[in-house]
């Protein structure tokens, strides 16, 4: 591999680590607002896509890069749930006081997963 590709893909995880932060952060954010611990995936989009970005520019933007999705276009539920379960889940974050959070499943809501953010000394399993 040469210099410009290495470069290349110093960047790609760059904005991968960048999204990742930014989504499970924002997903504890998100519950916070609804005053609950955990978010399914349809909750937390109704939420981000409700109305302009706002406080929330920054999540929307890294649930886009990692599911794919155009700049500004909601992806879909269904899509969103693949990567928090495959590209999200369990992978540890620097959180708001320093400590690092996990965003990790927990139970199910009419056969939909809750999301919820954890410290990771906490984790489940």
């Amino acid at each position: 591999m040469n210099d410009t590709e290495n470069a290349a893909l110093s960047a790609l995880a760059s904005l991968d680590a960048a999204a990742l932060r930014a989504v499970v952060l924002g997903w504890a954010r998100l519950a916070t607002g609804r005053g609950v611990q955990s978010l399914t995936t349809a909750a937390a989009l109704d939420d981000l896509y409700a109305g302009p970005s706002g406080d929330h520019g920054a999540t929307r933007a890294g649930l886009e890069h990692l599911a794919g999705s155009p700049p500004g276009e909601r992806p879909s539920g269904r899509r969103v749930g693949h990567v928090l379960r495959r590209r999200v889940r369990g992978r540890a974050v620097a959180g708001f006081d320093g400590g690092d959070v996990a965003l990790v499943a927990e139970g199910r809501t009419n056969g939909a997963t809750r999301w919820r953010v954890l410290p990771v000394p906490s984790l489940p399993g």
